[in-house]
């Protein structure tokens, strides 16, 4: 670890919220139901191609997208189809499988992080700590031998 660790303040972990997830949730939906994830682009060099195309994706429940655009021009033929509501389920709920994972290791890194700088930080206190103890042990001796030091002086003057 860094000494940047030490400077950052530990938060509370990070518990799973239900109310979080359902708005996560709900939020995939509405971003996958209001673009183009819902929909499959057809396109062709040809109008008869693209039409054989939407025709084909129709007979499978595809409907023309209600507010993509549809473009035709000379070479080039396009628009989108709004995915069957059954294929849109599924991939919403796949969706929303990904979100809940990605939320539930997002609560994971968030904790191990937390955990990391805590264990630094409890680390250099208990470094500082014994770094104290052992400054204070070593002046006890320094102190202890000037005083031995300056006892045997003073009983060599005496003996003079």
């Amino acid at each position: 670890m860094t000494k940047q660790n030490t400077k950052q303040h530990v938060q509370q972990p990070m518990t799973f919220c239900p109310e979080v997830l359902a708005e996560r949730k709900a939020k995939a939906e509405h971003q996958y139901r209001n673009s183009h994830m819902a929909a499959e682009k057809v396109q062709d060099a040809i109008l008869v191609g693209y039409t054989k195309r939407v025709l084909e994706l129709a007979s499978q429940g595809y409907t023309l997208h209600p507010s993509l655009p549809c473009h035709a021009a000379p070479g080039n033929y396009s628009g989108y189809m709004l995915k069957p509501e059954s294929l849109q389920v599924q991939e919403i709920e796949k969706l929303k499988a990904e979100v809940e994972e990605k939320y539930k290791s997002e609560i994971e890194a968030f904790n191990a992080e937390q955990q990391s700088i805590l264990a630094e930080q409890l680390y250099q206190a208990q470094k500082k700590k014994e770094e104290e103890a052992e400054r204070k042990k070593e002046e006890k001796l320094r102190e202890q031998a000037r005083k031995e030091a300056a006892d045997y002086f003073a009983s060599i003057q005496e003996n003079k």
